[in-house]
């Protein structure tokens, strides 16, 4: 089977890899090999828009641009180009998909909302490598979806069981 990961409580983009891994190991006597951990990724107040890591279509790696760079192309270590313009476009088009989430989620549209929120992850996905803050500003949004959907409770589709009032029981599956 695949491995389990949760989320002990220190998250990269607020606290230093240093304070987590501290924290980690006192709690609960393990050191995170996280994505984040092990390239030592920056805290949200760290991170600009100065360097986006642009995706390569043909082989997956990672190739940074500086921002105030005037090249439209950007060359990956396999030999591929990447084309920043149509990269650009990309992140362009997906403003819209951005705004329709947002006006989904303040309207207490929550399922609608976290499927829009998910489609604009994926679309980011498909052509940034995080870490860069509107990539965790969007996980941050799906989470407060999920959690306004459905509290710590389990949920499977139809077997979910009702809570009712004076039980000591939460909402789980029999």
């Amino acid at each position: 089977g695949e491995e389990i990961t949760e989320n002990y409580g220190p998250i990269f983009f607020y606290s230093p890899k240093d304070d987590r891994q501290s924290r980690l190991w006192k709690q609960y006597w393990f050191k995170c090999q996280c994505i984040a951990c092990q390239e030592n990724w920056p805290t949200m107040h760290e991170m600009t828009q100065d360097v986006l890591n642009f995706r390569c279509h043909i082989c997956g790696g990672i190739v940074p641009f500086h921002t105030s760079s005037n090249m439209p192309q950007l060359k990956c270590s396999c030999g591929s180009n990447i084309n920043l313009f149509k990269g650009l476009k990309e992140l362009a088009d997906t403003e819209l998909l951005a705004e329709s989430a947002n006006t989904e989620l303040q309207a207490n549209r929550l399922e609608t909302a976290q499927i829009l929120y998910t489609d604009y992850l994926k679309k980011l996905d498909s052509v940034l490598a995080p870490p860069y803050p509107d990539y965790y500003k969007v996980q941050q949004n799906i989470w407060k979806c999920i959690w306004m959907r459905h509290g710590n409770r389990v949920i499977l589709p139809n077997q979910r069981k009702p809570v009712i009032q004076g039980e000591d029981e939460y909402d789980t599956l029999d």
